[in-house]
């Protein structure tokens, strides 16, 4: 809700149409919340839980809140996990369109903040990370036209592929 008045007054002070501020649709908001339940960060700090838990509350406490935890967990997963596809196709949001990978940040983001990020990118963090600049050009010359959807699905193809494949050709078929 607050990200859509953010992007309501934004809009309104550029002057764009309303279809260009890309609000979340009641839906979106219910996915986002929906997908977002997994139990990361209650693993995390069930995990931390000290010796002092056992001597506070009793014998093995510590050990049962981790496998509540857990159990939790592994039901969330299934639910929400499970219900993902459904739900969205339920709630009218579109999957698997064919959008530029960078609309949004295109769109969303201010000129000045990606002239920036582009010099923050080229000017410190790929030297930093990567090293030398003809390193760097040669990386970029030797990937400009991988299209990242297509080595996803040929991994994709050779994975269904193998596992239909007997156990002798899956070994030799599967990717290391």
């Amino acid at each position: 809700m607050l990200t859509n008045i953010i992007k309501s007054r934004r809009g309104e002070a550029l002057g764009r149409p309303k279809e260009d501020w890309n609000l979340l649709s009641n839906g979106a908001i219910f996915m986002l919340w929906h997908v977002g339940l997994r139990g990361g960060i209650a693993a995390v700090l069930c995990m931390e839980l000290g010796g002092w838990v056992d001597t506070l509350e009793g014998h093995r406490i510590r050990s049962k809140l981790q496998l509540a935890t857990f159990i939790l967990i592994g039901t969330f997963l299934l639910v929400f996990g499970g219900t993902t596809e459904l739900l969205l196709k339920k709630l009218n949001i579109p999957m698997g369109a064919d959008v530029p990978h960078d609309k949004l940040y295109k769109s969303e983001t201010l000129e000045v903040t990606q002239r920036s990020f582009t010099w923050l990118h080229d000017r410190i963090m790929v030297p930093f990370l990567v090293g030398d600049n003809e390193v760097i050009k040669e990386i970029q010359d030797e990937h400009k036209d991988t299209d990242v959807r297509r080595v996803l699905r040929n991994a994709s193809s050779r994975l269904s592929f193998a596992s239909a494949a007997d156990p002798a050709s899956r070994s030799q078929s599967a990717p290391p």
